[in-house]
C-alpha cells in the first residue's frame, strides 16, 4: 500500500489564501522533515498528502487531543500548538495536493 500513488485531487483547487497559509504551517512546524518534501512519506512515516481531509482531520485533534498515540511523540507534540482552524487549514490542503 506504502507503493501505491496518492490519489488525485478531483475537486475544487484550494483558495489561494488557504494555500498560503497552510503552506506557512506546513514550514513553521517542519512537516516535511519527516513526511518528506512532498509530504509523501518515507521509512515508516506515513504518506499525507492526498489524505481525506476528514480523516486528515481526525488524526490531526486526536493527536492534539492525546487520543490517539503517535509512532513516536513527534505528532502529538507537534499537535500541541495547532489550533482548530490551523487543523481544519492544513487538512483541507494536504488532502488537496
Amino acid at each position: 500500500m506504502a507503493t501505491l500513488p496518492p490519489p488525485a485531487w478531483s475537486g475544487a483547487p484550494a483558495a489561494p489564501n488557504l494555500v498560503a497559509g497552510a503552506q506557512a504551517l506546513v514550514a513553521k512546524h517542519q512537516c516535511n522533515s519527516c513526511h518528506g518534501p512532498e509530504l509523501l512519506g518515507q521509512d515508516a512515516i506515513p504518506r499525507i498528502r492526498g489524505q481525506r481531509e476528514d480523516n486528515f482531520a481526525k488524526a490531526l485533534a486526536g493527536y492534539k487531543s492525546n487520543a490517539r498515540p503517535g509512532y513516536d511523540p513527534a505528532m502529538n507534540e507537534v499537535a500541541q500548538e495547532l489550533k482548530d482552524d490551523e487543523i481544519r487549514d492544513l487538512a483541507a490542503y494536504i488532502s488537496r495536493l
